[in-house]
């Protein structure tokens, strides 16, 4: 169900013009149900996208094949939460069952805003975490 949020992003898009008339490819899509999506693609369509990421949380590829064909390339969505609390077998368990999925790609949330969220829900320290520090 659309949110004021999203009728006032709708509203702000239909206002701007886009100079490339060609394809184009989003990298960054949720796709929660096909029902909410046929919206989605809709859009994707007025605009020339051909082709996006589409995040998922859940195992509905099939679905979503199945309505949209080859609209989308999947990717399955990772909870960071191990990396921070150090759980690494929980981690790798969940790659290892995205893998059996068959998703190509994984998608997990580090951004700036990840820093506040993990500090006050998960009460994690991350001033000094880094993706890469081998601890």
């Amino acid at each position: 169900m659309p949110t004021n949020n999203d009728n006032q992003l709708l509203e702000k898009m239909k206002q701007l013009s886009f100079k490339y008339p060609g394809p184009k490819f989003d990298a960054h899509v949720h796709l929660r149900s096909v029902d909410e999506t046929k919206g989605l693609v809709k859009i994707a369509e007025k605009y020339h996208i051909r082709k996006s990421v589409g995040i998922m949380w859940e195992n509905h590829q099939q679905e979503f094949h199945d309505s949209f064909s080859d609209r989308f390339i999947y990717a399955k969505f990772l909870s960071s939460k191990g990396m921070v609390t150090g759980d690494l077998k929980s981690i790798f368990n969940e790659i290892d069952m995205i893998r059996e999925e068959n998703f190509p790609i994984v998608k997990f949330w580090y951004a700036p805003r990840w820093r506040d969220y993990v500090e006050k829900e998960w009460k994690q320290k991350v001033e000094d975490f880094r993706l890469d520090d081998p601890k």
